[in-house]
């Protein structure tokens, strides 16, 4: 027995469109059946939509009417540090997205920042991605000049990998552009940077330890 789903025509279970709704998430479109029905999806990012399809078609073949599982996964909450929207103290926003990174998540995510960003300041840092292989060094320039293209105003790369993304970027952005060696150096630099009002993106792979960057800037007006 065979369920297919996706956006083509002939899936069983047919994404019919997803689009954004901001920081509430995605409005996700499906047919089943010969009807169509949709729901809010509360995660960032389109790619989201695309897990909550796969997932809903997963409860199909065991027997659970996908608008039971969609109307569950209405409910959904993001996993800590997977674009994970929070709003600083003194005004700014992070989407954490700290957890882990490869080039396509880094694509997905600079997508997120663009889109959420809609006006105010865009700002990233960017650790190195692990696990990439021969094509690692290839994989980071890509990066560079992503980011260059991108709306995003400021961008700290971190860590040794990432100075090939910062050589790619610089070219373009110039000084706008920024590298360091450690996660501490980052922290330094995004907090004097941070105005109220940005979006900062912080994601790289688990290793580098970004997740402080995001936990340094949440803290720093507690005390």
């Amino acid at each position: 027995r065979m369920l297919t789903f996706g956006s083509s025509a002939s899936a069983a279970l047919c994404l019919k469109g997803i689009a954004s709704r901001g920081r509430r998430g995605s409005q996700v479109r499906l047919r089943w059946e010969g009807s169509e029905f949709s729901f809010l999806l509360p995660l960032l990012g389109a790619e989201n939509g695309f897990n909550a399809v796969a997932a809903i078609a997963l409860g199909a073949a065991v027997g659970i009417d996908p608008r039971d599982g969609a109307e569950r996964l209405a409910a959904a909450v993001p996993a800590p540090r997977r674009l994970e929207w929070k709003e600083a103290p003194g005004g700014a926003a992070i989407i954490d997205d700290s957890y882990n990174a490869n080039p396509s998540s880094m694509r997905a995510a600079l997508r997120v920042l663009s889109e959420l960003a809609s006006g105010r300041r865009a700002i990233a840092v960017l650790g190195d991605m692990f696990e990439l292989g021969e094509h690692g060094a290839a994989y980071h320039i890509q990066l560079g000049h992503l980011v260059a293209e991108s709306p995003v105003r400021e961008c700290a790369f971190v860590g040794p990998s990432s100075r090939r993304s910062w050589e790619a970027a610089e070219a373009t952005m110039g000084a706008r552009a920024h590298h360091f060696d450690s996660t501490d150096s980052a922290i330094s630099w995004v907090r004097k940077e941070l105005r109220p009002g940005d979006v900062l993106l912080v994601k790289a792979s688990r290793g580098i330890g970004l997740d402080r960057v995001a936990d340094a800037l949440m803290e720093r007006e507690a005390a």
